[in-house]
């Protein structure tokens, strides 16, 4: 059962929906902690916390999941190269 602290707090703190959304618009770990100021290590233990709370494996998923839940939108993910229209969910896939 859930403790009741758990049913009102919000899912995802503001730093994992930081990194939730640099994860969304492709970037790596690395690129994620240069981007919010914070260690690579920093950046990756945000991530297995995201993906442990909605119990998924891969960021990927996490990120499909959570669209899907209404915690994250569709305005975070980056908007594709008029060049190269794979290019950001190409990083998206590969670096997850």
């Amino acid at each position: 059962a859930l403790r009741r602290d758990a049913m009102t707090r919000p899912l995802l703190t503001t730093r994992q929906l930081d990194v939730l959304q640099s994860a969304a618009r492709g970037r790596t770990y690395r690129e994620t902690a240069e981007e919010l100021g914070i260690s690579p290590q920093t950046a990756k233990i945000h991530r297995k916390r995201i993906m442990r709370r909605l119990r998924e494996d891969n960021m990927l998923s996490a990120v499909l999941v959570a669209l899907r839940l209404g915690v994250l939108s569709m305005p975070y993910i980056e908007t594709l190269d008029e060049n190269d229209p794979c290019d950001a969910w190409e990083r998206f896939i590969l670096h997850m």
